[in-house]
């Protein structure tokens, strides 16, 4: 709403200045009139608004996914607190499955088993 009333604005201020722009879509307003800063107050206040909104709907995926990071390590030996943003072991694609997959590439001479993972 607050773009479609600059807009409607803008348009006005060309009609009275009586200029002819190449497109009747177009509008604008100049640099140091009430009409620009009023423009230009209402596009910080929308912009520093959508911000604070993905800010929170960030925050609530996150502590939506939390539940699940600490879920699906369970029997990981991992921090699980809010300092570190680890993968889950659903992220990767199962090892067995993978060799098999390759098996026409790849000859397997050993198999090895994570035992710890150290992260900084």
């Amino acid at each position: 709403m607050l773009a479609k009333n600059h807009i409607s604005t803008a348009k006005n201020l060309q009609k009275l200045a009586n200029q002819k722009l190449p497109d009747l879509d177009l509008s604008y307003f100049v640099a140091g009139t009430e009409e620009f800063r009023s423009y230009w107050n209402d596009l910080q206040w929308a912009q520093a608004y959508a911000l604070q909104n993905r800010k929170e709907m960030m925050a609530r995926f996150k502590h939506i996914i939390e539940k699940h990071l600490i879920e699906q390590t369970a029997g990981v030996e991992c921090r699980k607190d809010r300092g570190i943003i680890d993968e889950i072991p659903a992220a990767y694609k199962p090892i067995d499955e993978v060799m098999v997959n390759q098996q026409d590439l790849v000859e397997v001479v050993a198999t090895l088993k994570q035992v710890i993972c150290v992260k900084g």
